[in-house]
């Protein structure tokens, strides 16, 4: 009977938790105040505790506006801890940072700006890629099909975050399919629709996904 007892006290305590941290939620909105700072995790951000730039050590003066474009430009950071030891962080471990209460999602080593965010964010990036081209040595005269020419160019890609596990996927109606498949409705209706549809709807239907999933953050 004791042990039963303890059981019930523990889920009782685990409801009073719960109802506790949501009454602490707030729903986001564009009108929502997030804290100013660097975020070491993604967990950071959906918790709205980024590390403070008055803790960050650097000779950059804190009403810079472009504060942290020039620290992001290092290779590390050195920041206090939380007992005032200095630590050095790698910049590109860095989950991304918040200024002017613009959110910056780190991707491969570059931060770009997250200008829509929900259940389903939106962010544009500059990726690498790797592309071949014919060989003009090789492609006049004898030797028409021999030999290519392969180079590193660039591409600005759009990509989808997923708020809830911080997975990136690329932009395309293949992964909207996956990231909405949780509200049976809207994706029911959106795989009823032939696919050069999807392809074309696929915006609205990722802000259709959003408003009937809104997200929250703590209360500052």
């Amino acid at each position: 009977m004791k042990t039963l007892n303890n059981i019930i006290f523990i889920i009782l305590l685990s409801i009073i938790s719960v109802k506790a941290q949501n009454n602490n939620l707030v729903k986001y909105s564009p009108d929502f105040v997030f804290n100013e700072g660097v975020y070491f995790t993604y967990e950071s951000f959906k918790q709205n505790k980024p590390y403070s730039k008055s803790l960050i050590v650097t000779n950059i003066p804190l009403n810079d506006i472009d504060f942290f474009n020039k620290i992001t430009e290092n290779e590390k950071i050195v920041v206090f801890d939380e007992t005032g030891t200095k630590q050095e962080i790698n910049t590109n471990q860095l989950w991304g940072y918040c200024n002017n209460n613009i959110i910056y999602i780190n991707y491969e080593g570059k931060f770009y700006r997250m200008p829509i965010i929900g259940e389903i964010s939106q962010f544009i990036a500059n990726i690498k890629i790797i592309r071949t081209s014919p060989d003009p040595f090789y492609s006049r005269g004898y030797y028409p099909n021999m030999g290519t020419t392969t180079y590193e160019d660039s591409e600005i890609r759009q990509f989808l975050l997923n708020f809830s596990n911080g997975n990136i996927y690329f932009n395309n109606y293949k992964n909207v399919e996956i990231l909405i498949s949780s509200n049976k409705v809207i994706y029911d209706e959106y795989m009823a629709l032939p696919k050069r549809k999807r392809k074309q709807l696929s915006y609205m239907y990722i802000k259709k996904f959003n408003d009937a999933n809104p997200i929250y953050f703590p209360k500052n």
